[in-house]
């Protein structure tokens, strides 16, 4: 297949990458993104709470530091999160957490959450069931969510609200973070570099 061979031999690290420089590859691109990721999906899904076995990955760490006395206690912390993935593994973690912590129902909480994916994500938490069955309706609502970084207008586009969360932030962490130049543009890192070298920044 002409795409598949392109990729291969493009020299690129991502499909990402890939399609900012060939657009006529950008809806099987995304398709292909999507497919991959909704697998990915249903896979997390089996291994995030895996029964009597240890819980050690960042998502714990989170949790650890929001937990709150109540649910009205817990929204009222100070936290966002500026997402470049496109999956929404983070929103299950936290949704079903805070369900099960709080008593809560699925529906009250998955619009509470202050998570911000400046390249689309594969579509709303309650678009459709996290790892669940892959039909073609899921398949084009995921595809049609995703943005490359090309066709991310800042000032159209969530990073305009990204550089206003950061600008009024006392402490922003870094994790996982590839420090793109494009990204770290959009960003407004090297603008807002007096205000960002008074806070924390971390990178793994």
């Amino acid at each position: 297949m002409d795409f598949t061979t392109n990729l291969a031999e493009s020299g690129f690290p991502s499909v990402d990458a890939f399609l900012e420089v060939r657009e006529k590859w950008m809806p099987i691109g995304k398709a292909a993104i999507a497919l991959c990721l909704l697998r990915a999906e249903a896979e997390s899904r089996k291994k995030m709470f895996p029964p009597n076995q240890p819980r050690d990955h960042w998502y714990e760490a989170l949790w650890a530091r929001l937990k709150a006395p109540s649910w009205q206690a817990f929204k009222t912390n100070p936290w966002h999160v500026i997402s470049f993935n496109y999956d929404r593994s983070l929103e299950r973690y936290l949704v079903r957490v805070l369900c099960n912590h709080y008593r809560l129902n699925e529906q009250t909480v998955c619009n509470q959450l202050p998570i911000l994916h400046v390249h689309g994500s594969l579509g709303d938490y309650d678009a459709f069931p996290f790892g669940g069955r892959i039909a073609a309706e899921t398949h084009e609502i995921a595809a049609n969510s995703i943005r490359v970084v090309h066709e991310s207008d800042v000032g159209k586009s969530q990073f305009a609200n990204a550089q206003r969360l950061i600008q009024g932030a006392e402490r922003v962490l870094f994790i996982g973070f590839g420090y793109h130049e494009q990204n770290m543009q959009k960003l407004a890192i090297g603008k807002h570099r007096s205000h960002l070298d008074r806070q924390i920044m971390m990178g793994t």
